[in-house]
């Protein structure tokens, strides 16, 4: 009887923390079993290398006042993405979501299956560009000028 409730207590200790989203990290199996959301294509393409939310279960989280998305590996509960479009995010530069970002042709956008990716920040995170800014950069100068909305790591 010691052993189950020494168990419950520390499950609801697990459940109540929050954790770093971050790529490699691996997460508790009861943080798993409280957040978890099966993907949409998760049975059909569990093996497959699409998109890391549709490829991966993932769940998502508050942590820090900030919405997350956060995929991970079905056996070994590691962190394979993390995307979030939520107003509180702010890269360690001040790059949030709805700013403009310089672009220019001689940028190309990373992982463009999926997603449209600036440079990576200097803090791991990649802004990623809305579609719609791709196909109507707006021009100021010589320079060329997309929207961001959204951050993400991993997914490689």
């Amino acid at each position: 009887m010691k052993a189950i409730t020494i168990t419950v207590l520390f499950l609801s200790f697990l459940s109540g923390q929050a954790i770093k989203p971050d790529v490699g990290l691996v997460l508790p199996e009861a943080y798993v079993a409280q957040h978890r959301k099966p993907s949409s294509g998760e049975l059909l393409f569990s093996e497959t290398k699409g998109h890391p939310a549709y490829s991966h279960p993932y769940l998502s989280d508050v942590i820090d006042g900030v919405e997350y998305l956060i995929a991970y590996n079905q056996k070994t509960h590691e962190i394979t993405y993390v995307h979030t479009s939520d107003r509180n995010f702010k890269t360690q530069e001040g790059l949030q979501f709805g700013d403009c970002i310089d672009w220019t042709e001689s940028k190309s956008p990373e992982n463009a299956a999926w997603e449209l990716r600036a440079p990576v920040n200097r803090d791991g995170w990649y802004p990623v560009l809305s579609i719609e800014s791709y196909s109507h950069r707006v021009r100021l100068g010589t320079n060329e000028w997309m929207v961001v909305t959204g951050f993400s790591k991993g997914g490689l």
